[in-house]
C-alpha cells in the first residue's frame, strides 16, 4: 500500500476522532500527516512490539513514554491496544500506532495528559471542588481504601509478571552456558580424535613404504623384517574412529545452530523484563516515573540480570571461536 492510501485511510478511519478534529482546529493536520517512518512502514495487517512502535513514531529508547500513557486509566478507553501471550505483551496495530501518533502531536503542543484526556471525554478538565467539612478528612478519605485496594491489585499482578520474565531470562542464561559447555566438551573430543587419526594415518604410511623399500636379503627373509614386530592397525580401527568423528562433527553443527536459535530469543526476552519492571516500578511510585524516563538507560545498568545475560552471550561467543 502507497504511503498516500495509507494516510486516506487514516483520515477517513479517524475522521470523527476526537483528537484529530482538535488536531485540524488547531491547524496541525500538515504536522500530522508529513512524511514519516510510520506511513513509510507500517503494515496494516501487523503489529507490533512496544519497542518497535517507538522506532515507527521516531521516539527510540522511550518506550516507557508509550507505557506512562498507557497506564493511565482515562486514555483506556480510547487507546485500541491488545495484549498477547501468556505474558501479555502489547502489540501495537496500526490503529494504536495513529492514536499514539495524535497524542504525541498534542503533547509536543503543550496539552498535558489530562486536558487530551479531557478531549475524548473520559475525563473532565474541570471539576467543581468537594466542600470538606472543617477539622473533617472523611470525604477525602472515603475513596482511599478501595484505590488502594485496587493499586494492591495491580502491584501484586505486576509483580509476579515480573518475576515470570525474571525467571524466563535466568532460564535462558542458564540453557545458554549448557548448549556452550556442550559445544567446548564436543570440540575437544574432535581434535581428540583428529589427531588419533591423522597418527594412525602416518603410522600406515610409514610402514606402507618401509615395507615396499626393504631389501628382501638372506637375513631378512631368515629372520624377518624389523617392521613386522608393529604392525599396522586393522582397518577397522581406522573406520571406527572416522566414523565417531563424523558423528562429532554433525552433533557440533546441531549444537551450534541450536545456539544461534537460542541467542535470537535474547532480546525479546530482556524486553518484557525491562517493561515489566518499569511499569512494576510506575505503579509503586508514580512520581517517580519522569525520573525514570530521563534516567532509564543508566537504571537499567543497576540490574544484574542483564548483567548476568550479556555475560552468558559472550561466553557463547567465545564458544564459537574455539
Amino acid at each position: 500500500m502507497e504511503v498516500s492510501e495509507k494516510i486516506e485511510q487514516y483520515k477517513e478511519l479517524f475522521k470523527s476522532d476526537p483528537l484529530y478534529e482538535e488536531i485540524r482546529q488547531r491547524d496541525l493536520e500538515e504536522e500530522l500527516f508529513k512524511p514519516c517512518k510510520l506511513f513509510e512502514r507500517v503494515i496494516f495487517k501487523s503489529t507490533y512490539s512496544t519497542k518497535q512502535a517507538a522506532d515507527l513514531l521516531e521516539i527510540p529508547g522511550k518506550e516507557q513514554t508509550l507505557l506512562n500513557f498507557l497506564n493511565r486509566n482515562d486514555l483506556n478507553d480510547y487507546i485500541d491496544i491488545e495484549r498477547q501471550g501468556s505474558r501479555g505483551f502489547y502489540r501495537y496495530n496500526y490503529i494504536t500506532l495513529f492514536q499514539f501518533k495524535m497524542i504525541l502531536l498534542l503533547s509536543d503542543h503543550q496539552l498535558l495528559p489530562s486536558e487530551i484526556a479531557g478531549l475524548i471525554g473520559s475525563h473532565a478538565i474541570f471539576s467543581e471542588p468537594r466542600k470538606v467539612k472543617r477539622n473533617s478528612n472523611s470525604n477525602v478519605t472515603q475513596l482511599a481504601p478501595e484505590r488502594n485496594f485496587e493499586n494492591l491489585i495491580q502491584q501484586s499482578n505486576y509483580r509476579l509478571l515480573y518475576k515470570l520474565a525474571k525467571r524466563d531470562l535466568e532460564l535462558w542464561a542458564s540453557e545458554m552456558r549448557l548448549i556452550t559447555n556442550q559445544i567446548e566438551n564436543i570440540e575437544l573430543n574432535i581434535s581428540m580424535y583428529e589427531m588419533i587419526i591423522d597418527d594412525m594415518s602416518h603410522r600406515d604410511t610409514a610402514i606402507a613404504n618401509s615395507t615396499s623399500n626393504e631389501n628382501k636379503s638372506f637375513w631378512s627373509k631368515l629372520f624377518g623384517s624389523k617392521t613386522d614386530n608393529n604392525p599396522a592397525p586393522p582397518a577397522r580401527d581406522m573406520t571406527k574412529f572416522l566414523t565417531k568423528l563424523e558423528d562429532l562433527k554433525k552433533k557440533h553443527e546441531r549444537l551450534i545452530k541450536e545456539r544461534a536459535e537460542h541467542d535470537e530469543k535474547k532480546p525479546e526476552l530482556i524486553e518484557a523484563e525491562q517493561e515489566a519492571r518499569k511499569v512494576l516500578s510506575n505503579l509503586q511510585d508514580p512520581a517517580a516515573a519522569p525520573q525514570q524516563l530521563i534516567h532509564s538507560n543508566q537504571e537499567n545498568l543497576r540490574y544484574n540480570i542483564i548483567d548476568s545475560i550479556n555475560s552468558s552471550s559472550n561466553d557463547a561467543t567465545e564458544g564459537e571461536n574455539l
